[in-house]
């Protein structure tokens, strides 16, 4: 039997009869899934519903952890994410953030290989750093796979960005009183 711990919200949660993801997004995709299920039909076994843990694992209480305090409004905006926007929300910030590191870890170790890649095929020894930077810079620029993957990272940043916007302008509305006082 094979055994998973995970950390939600700080605690550690014991899967005892877990099997290794091979893909998390798309293990991810399949909890949310399984849990919209379990709330609309209930849980289909008597184990799933005598276990508190489970319910740690609802993308809005996951929310709650990096959220504290939220109306109800909001919680009703978080809960209607898709599937990979909850996934992006699901941290304090974009720096600390599971989805997005994957992401932006997955780009840089694809920009380290194309540098190594440059490096060993092109005449770099007889290049000064500038002029060997510039090439690199050339190349990039003319890559397609690092382009989109640039592109998905900046998208995912540029997302995380709008949403915690939303959210505090959810939980701080502006109104007309708090216009006329002076910016800080």
């Amino acid at each position: 039997m094979l055994s998973t711990c995970v950390i939600v919200c700080g605690a550690q949660v014991m899967n005892n009869d877990a099997e290794p993801p091979v893909d998390e997004q798309h293990v991810y995709s399949q909890e949310i899934t399984q849990l919209k299920t379990v709330k609309e039909t209930g849980p289909k076994s008597p184990s799933i519903a005598a276990n508190p843990l489970n319910s740690s694992l609802d993308p809005i209480n996951r929310f709650d952890c990096y959220y504290p305090g939220l109306n109800d409004r909001t919680h009703s905006f978080l809960k209607g994410l898709s599937a990979p926007d909850s996934a992006l929300m699901a941290s304090t910030t974009i720096e600390t953030n599971e989805f997005y590191q994957e992401h932006y870890k997955t780009f840089l170790a694809f920009e380290t290989q194309l540098i190594r890649d440059l490096f060993v095929s092109e005449t770099s020894l007889f290049l000064t750093t500038d002029e060997f930077t510039e090439r690199i810079e050339e190349v990039m620029s003319k890559n397609k796979i690092y382009q989109e993957m640039r592109s998905t990272v900046l998208q995912l940043r540029i997302r995380r960005h709008y949403y915690d916007g939303i959210v505090k302008s959810m939980e701080n509305p502006i109104t007309p009183s708090s216009l006329s006082q002076p910016a800080i």
